[in-house]
């Protein structure tokens, strides 16, 4: 039998227990003290909140064995103003060669801050490697001021296509619902399908109403409809964009009257109505298309609302209203119903409300059981007709164009004459 000379037993021996028992036992030693050293805790907190461009706490950060990670909780909040945008109890991620699993026991949402985490959280996982990710939430909660919407078993998954880009699928369904109901919701991440826009869509599709509220930071005008207000339909916006672009169609139930007037009008609306949307497509905080209808019961009009449709809108008025017995300024209705068409076409109304007769006859309001107000003999009513119907009088008014608010925009402005 070969036999090795006595060095090269020696080389061999020390090689094998180097590489069996001293690299071994380094590593192990380094892995341990790198897990307990102080201060990692917050290492990997800001190396999280670095990669998705927020401020990141954790109450712990554990590693079992490797591939798994857990964490009691955390909270990410704006480095700029410390507004906490999600804070999640219990994680765990479970990592393997080919699929990362998130799960986590409960997430908390705050919904004010909705398109900035939405675009935050694009941009974390945009960093992530390029592998499978799966994401199993056992209670979701949205927050919007004082409403709140949970959901329960919220699952999802995240790819990328063959041109690498982010696809990904998230539903969740209603608490105490039955195992074979539809998602409550379901959101979905797909790359732009527009030539013009490169950048990713979300697509939010709602089946249980939800608060409107919810949406304010995405659509324009969902923060004014009221504590009850809540919306059921599909919304669809862009990420990674200049300014928001998106549209949605659905249904608004519970909406506060009041809130569809804008800050410093002079005039009075009161009720609730449901408002239903074929489509609101908006760029920014800018509106360029609104298409819908609005129908209410009892509700409750100021007579200077009414005279400004008849005078401006050049809407008939019929009749005189049932004037309300606490303030005769305020007049009395029956029922509100009305389709409404807004573009850069201009508005057009079409009255929907049911009389005695039992047609709508272009009847818009009705009051003391007469129409109070009937549709405009016309359509495509410029855009700035509705601002002078809205607005208190000013001492002059300019032209309703893009170039004309543009310019006004920077030079000072007088506050507007309130007039009841």
């Amino acid at each position: 039998m070969f036999a090795l000379h006595e060095t090269t037993r020696r080389i061999v021996c020390r090689a094998a227990f180097v590489a069996l028992c001293v690299a071994p036992t380094l590593a192990v030693g380094a892995w341990i003290g790198e897990r307990h050293w102080p201060g990692r805790k917050g290492r990997i907190a800001h190396e999280l909140g670095l990669r998705a461009g927020m401020h990141v706490k954790l109450d712990e950060w554990r590693t079992p064995r490797p591939g798994l990670v857990r964490s009691s909780g955390m909270v990410v909040s704006d480095p700029r103003t410390a507004l906490a945008f999600v804070e999640v109890d219990g994680v765990e991620v479970r990592t393997s060669n080919s699929t990362r699993l998130f799960s986590i026991e409960r997430a908390t949402i705050e919904c004010e801050q909705l398109e900035l985490l939405a675009t935050r959280t694009y941009a974390w996982l945009t960093n992530l490697p390029s592998q499978d990710q799966e994401i199993r939430v056992g209670t979701l909660e949205l927050k919007a001021g004082a409403a709140r919407f949970v959901l329960n078993n919220v699952q999802g998954c995240l790819q990328r296509d063959s041109m690498g880009r982010l696809q990904a699928r998230l539903s969740g369904f209603s608490i105490g619902g039955k195992s074979t109901d539809p998602p409550a919701v379901r959101l979905t991440l797909a790359p732009s399908t527009e030539k013009a826009n490169a950048s990713p869509q979300l697509t939010l599709e709602v089946s249980t109403a939800m608060p409107a509220r919810a949406l304010a930071a995405v659509a324009p005008g969902f923060g004014n409809f009221g504590k009850t207000a809540a919306f059921v339909g599909s919304v669809r916006w862009t990420l990674d964009a200049p300014a928001i672009r998106g549209s949605m169609s659905g249904r608004i139930e519970q909406v506060d009257l009041a809130g569809l007037r804008p800050e410093g009008s002079p005039h009075e609306l009161r009720g609730l109505a449901t408002i239903s949307l074929d489509e609101l497509r908006w760029n920014g905080e800018r509106i360029e298309r609104l298409a819908g209808s609005i129908a209410g019961g009892r509700a409750q009009v100021s007579n200077s609302l009414v005279e400004a449709m008849d005078k401006i809108l050049r809407c008939p008025r019929p009749a005189d209203g049932l004037a309300s017995a606490v303030d005769p300024s305020i007049i009395e209705l029956d029922a509100i119903g009305m389709r409404f068409q807004l573009d850069d076409h201009g508005l057009t109304l079409e009255g929907n409300c049911k009389t005695a007769t039992g047609t709508s006859g272009g009847c818009m309001l009705v009051s003391g059981g007469r129409p109070l107000v009937m549709q405009p003999p016309f359509q495509g009513i410029p855009v700035g007709a509705l601002v002078q119907m809205l607005s208190a009088p000013p001492p002059a008014w300019m032209p309703a164009t893009r170039e004309a608010v543009e310019m006004a925009e920077r030079l000072p402005l007088p506050n507007s004459t309130v007039v009841r």
